[in-house]
């Protein structure tokens, strides 16, 4: 289990909001996240910090729920999931298959 998942398994609230994103842009390349937080917060931090997508160009991207609520100790497993299934390493925006 990553490091950063390990704080969050002994914590219920935190295991309610832990979600698997996607982000599409204008050209149909996606960008696959997660959060313990609101999705949409997560997609406006990547836009403000040039992050995710908005580092290789991307103008407009929408955002929607995959998976949600994920076990917090999951989270990279169910990341690299679907990082692999929409090929998002290759011809998307995540540049590896996740953490």
């Amino acid at each position: 289990m990553a490091s950063h998942n390990r704080r969050f398994v002994d914590r219920p609230e935190v295991a309610l909001r832990a979600t698997r994103y996607i982000g599409t842009c204008e050209k149909g390349r996606v960008y696959i996240g997660q959060t313990v937080g609101p999705p949409e917060s997560r997609g406006l931090q990547h836009r403000v910090g040039g992050t995710g997508p908005f580092k290789k160009g991307a103008q407009y991207v929408q955002w929607r729920t995959l998976e949600g609520p994920v076990d917090p100790a999951k989270l990279d497993e169910r990341e690299s999931y679907y990082i692999g299934l929409y090929n998002a390493d290759k011809e998307g925006y995540n540049d590896r298959k996740g953490n």
